[in-house]
Parts: structure tokens; sequence; C-alpha cells
């Protein structure tokens, strides 16, 4: 590329980043914005083609490579049988029991019933662990996605039994039958919404109750900038290496491999594989192909949950406590305690020397000077005229530390609920 055409590609990145920021940031609707946003990708879309000389099908442009496809190689002949097993696993995840017809001819029985046991074992711990976990972050993460309130009160009438159909479900049709059993009710539930909404007098009003079924993530908007380049980068590398990598087990030759942009925005990745060749296998060794993509997927977020329970509990000792999250005064005093000594985030981890971690049920002398030590120092409070500093707290929103993360117990005061503490861990916001 010519240093005036990279010069010109840098200026269209940038430029278009501000632009897609500041739409997004205009209060003009949803229907609006995404109108823009297309235009705003198309145009930037073929700017970029003619300065890096991209391949465009449709609104999409490829930014192909063969430099680094060499690795497959290497590594296909080093893994080979535990990646084909680790995918056929990934066959019971995704297919459930409808696994068993592609497995059927590949294992003794003593082998398929252990395949079948891992697989319906790795549901199990997604549906109690894995998922909960992710979807408390993404709440966080992304506090545009109001799916916490709106699903409570769907779910509040529910029969236990009913919620655990989903569950069950799983075992027969897989993650991937269940996903699309629930983007085919999801499609009746919007349609139903559209349709109320034309017939009532109130255009809109019956599809503002829908939890948004997706939502738009771009690092440096509703992501921040350096950890959400890092995690779309992880999932890309492992979703498209997995694909490369079976391909070449199977001794389907790559031609090239690459990024997706939409406009200026990394849409996805892609493996080519020889389409000819890619023909003449097998089903089963299509499926695995096909699979290793989404297996990888949920192997490397296993892997990032378990660095991310080490972390938090390698460094529980030091977020034993309360966590403030807001400034607040002392009623006794009336006074406010400085928002330097006490700021969001700082965590009480001693209260008159002795370790706590809640402080509704600590009883002191009425008007007493408590101690509370924390990182920056001890600050005094004085206890109330029930002999309690918790109503003196209670202008804090507060959330006592619980192993890995922190369970979120103060719906009133702006906290939203987000489920059983003991499957649902919520990070607050500072």
């Amino acid at each position: 590329m010519e240093a005036k055409n990279r010069i010109l590609t840098l200026a269209i990145f940038i430029l278009s980043y501000l632009a897609l920021y500041l739409l997004v940031g205009l209060n003009i609707g949803g229907i609006a914005t995404f109108v823009l946003a297309i235009i705003l990708f198309i145009v930037c879309g073929r700017l970029l083609e003619k300065t890096m000389k991209l391949e465009r099908y449709s609104i999409f442009h490829l930014v192909r490579s063969t430099k680094f496809l060499g690795i497959f190689d290497i590594l296909a002949k080093k893994y080979a049988v535990a990646s084909i097993l680790i995918t056929d696993i990934g066959l019971v995840v995704g297919y459930g029991i409808f696994a068993y017809p592609l497995l059927k001819n590949v294992y003794s029985w003593k082998a398929k019933i252990l395949i079948f046991l891992a697989g319906f074992a790795m549901q199990t711990l997604i549906f109690l662990i894995l998922m909960p976990v992710v979807f408390g972050l993404v709440f966080n993460v992304l506090p545009s996605v109001h799916v916490p309130e709106r699903s409570a009160s769907a779910i509040a009438g529910l029969s236990n039994y009913f919620i655990l159909l989903p569950f069950l479900l799983s075992y027969a049709i897989g993650l991937g039958g269940l996903t699309l059993l629930a983007l085919v009710a999801y499609s009746f539930n919007i349609a139903a919404a559209v349709l109320g909404s034309l017939l009532s007098g109130s255009p809109g009003t019956e599809l503002c109750s829908i939890t948004p079924g997706a939502t738009l993530i771009v690092p440096g908007i509703n992501l921040p900038l350096v950890e959400g380049i890092i995690a779309l980068s992880v999932i890309l590398i492992a979703h498209e290496g997995a694909h490369a990598l079976l391909t070449r087990i199977f001794k389907v030759p790559l031609t090239s491999g690459g990024i997706v942009l939409l406009g200026t925005i990394p849409a996805g990745a892609f493996m080519e594989p020889d389409e000819k060749e890619l023909n003449k296998l097998d089903p089963v060794s299509q499926s695995r192909m096909l699979v290793a993509g989404s297996t990888a997927n949920i192997m490397v977020a296993w892997l990032a949950l378990l660095l991310l329970a080490g972390f938090f509990l390698l460094t529980s000792s030091l977020r034993s406590g309360v966590i403030i999250t807001q400034p607040f005064s002392d009623p006794c005093n009336n006074t406010t305690i400085s928002q330097d000594l006490l700021p969001r985030g700082l965590i009480i981890s001693e209260v008159n020397g002795t370790p706590i971690d809640k402080l509704e049920s600590l009883v002191f002398a009425p008007g007493e000077n408590v101690s509370l030590t924390t990182p920056n120092g001890t600050v005094y409070v004085a206890a109330d005229s029930y002999g309690r500093i918790h109503s003196a707290l209670a202008p804090y929103r507060l959330i006592s530390s619980s192993g890995i993360g922190v369970i979120v117990y103060s719906y009133e005061k702006g906290v939203v609920d987000v489920g059983t503490p003991q499957l649902l861990l919520y990070y607050p916001d500072w």
C-alpha cells in the first residue's frame, strides 16, 4: 500500500469512528440511528475499497492474507486426536442426542457413552456456571440492555418446572437446537408486538416492552476500547482458528483467511477452504468442521472464567468488606464525609479493628465514634440513636463481598437484582 493510501485509510478509520460515536450519542431513535449507521458503513466501505484494494460482498469487505496459514499445518500434526475428541464433545453440546447418528459408526459403545456424558456434563456446567456469570457481566458492561428488569416480570409467575424446560431440552436438541427454537419463538413474539402496535392507538408502545434481541457492540462506544478489542480479537482468532485447524486435519487446503469489515467495523473473520475438496468430505468430518468454531469459543470462555476466578480468589483478601458506591452524610453530626476519604469503589475492611463483610448487624453505643478501616486510612462515623452505623451509611448502595464477584442486595437504591445470588455474580460499575 502506498504512503498516500495508508494516510487516507487511517483518516477514514478515525473519522468514521468519530462519526459513529457522535451518531450513537444522538437521541434520534433506534431505527434512524440504524439507517444512518448503515449509510456511514457503506460510504466508509466504498472508500476503503479504493484505498486498500478490498474485495466487496454486498456491504461487506474482505481483508485477505495467506501469510499465517502455515501455522495450522503444524498444529494439525501435533494436536489432531485431541482436537477431534474435543470437537466431538462439541457435537453433543450443540446437537444433543441428535449427534448420535454422526458418531454411531465412529466410536465403540463405551467411547460413545463417555463422549455423550462429557457433552451433557458440559451443557450442565454451561447452564449452572458459565451462562450466569456471562449474563451478569453483559448486564453490567451493556447497561442499555434492560434484560433483568424486563425479564423479571415475565418469569416471576412461571413454575420452576417450566423454567427447567430449556435446561432439559438442551440434552435432547442441544444448544444449537435450543437457540433455533428460541429464535423462532422470539420472532413470533416480535411479530405479535408489531401487530399490536399497529392495531393500538399508540404505535410503538408494544414494541417498547420487548427485550432487545441483539445489541451492536463497538469497542470504545459501548465496550471499553482496549478490553473490547482484545476480547473480540480472542473470540475471532479462536473461532476461525478452530475451523482452520479442523480443515487442515482433514487435509483440505486453505486458500486464504482474514477479516470481514462492515465499513470500518470488524464484523467477523473468515478462513477460506478449498470448496471442491471440502465437498468431498464425509458428513461427519463436515459437521466437525462446522462446530469447531463454537466449541473453541466455549473452551476459551471456560479458560477466561478460570483465570477470572483465580484472580478474584488470589486477591479476595484485598476486597473483603463493604464496597462503597455513593457518597453519604453522617446524620448524627449532620456533616458530609469527604469523598476523598470514602470515594466510590473503596472497601471498608474493618470496623473498630474487626474484619467485617456487612454493617447491618453491628451495634454500638449511641453517638459512639466508630472507626472504619479503608485503604485510604481510618475514617470515623458516629453511631445513630439506636447504636447503629448502617443508617449513617444508608445513602450507600451496600454490597457484600462473596468469593469471586459481589452480591447485590439493595434493589431500591438503584442496583438491579439479576437473580439468585449463588448463581449470578454481578459486578458494580466502578
